[in-house]
This record gives C-alpha cells, structure tokens and sequence, in this order.
C-alpha cells in the first residue's frame, strides 16, 4: 500500500477518477480507481493506492498500474500516513 497526499479530498477524489476513467465499463457505478482518507484536521486527504492492479481488484498489467500515476505522483508516494492522520476511523 502506497499513500499520495492532496490539498483537498475534492481534489484526491478527482485525481482518482481520473486514473479510472479510461478503464470504467460503461453503465457501472465505479467511479474512482482508489480511495481518499481524510486527513482529521487540516483538510487534505491521501489517495490509498495498491501496490499491484491485482490489490487495487483491476485485471492489467503492473507497468500500465504503474503509468495511471505520472512520474512526479509516482515521486510523492509515500509508503505510511504520518501519525496525525491515523486517527480517521473510516476512509471516504
């Protein structure tokens, strides 16, 4: 599990979408590829990205996975949520 941090969960859900767009089946209900966690006080929110297309439950490749994030978000990854934001009980 990976973790991207946005300014806004606005902004992290949209970014997720966007990954998901070019895969989603028409007439489905999915909408985003990952899900935000809300940061619990200052108003960012962090994408949760699976490692693997097989964690995040998409049949694909590992190097088309890879090429959803660019090579600045692929930079930003970080691999833990710092303490402060681990008091969220449920991610949105």
């Amino acid at each position: 599990m990976a973790y991207l941090i946005f300014a806004s969960a606005e902004a992290a859900n949209a970014r997720s979408a966007e990954a998901y767009a070019p895969l989603r089946v028409q007439g489905t209900t999915t909408a985003q590829l990952w899900s935000a966690w809300p940061h619990p006080e200052d108003g960012r929110a962090a994408l949760i990205i699976p490692t693997t297309p097989l964690a995040a439950g998409i049949d694909m490749a590992q190097q088309d996975y890879d090429a959803l994030l660019s090579a600045n978000e692929q930079a930003a990854l970080i691999p833990a949520l710092p303490e402060d934001w681990l008091s969220v009980e449920v991610a949105t």
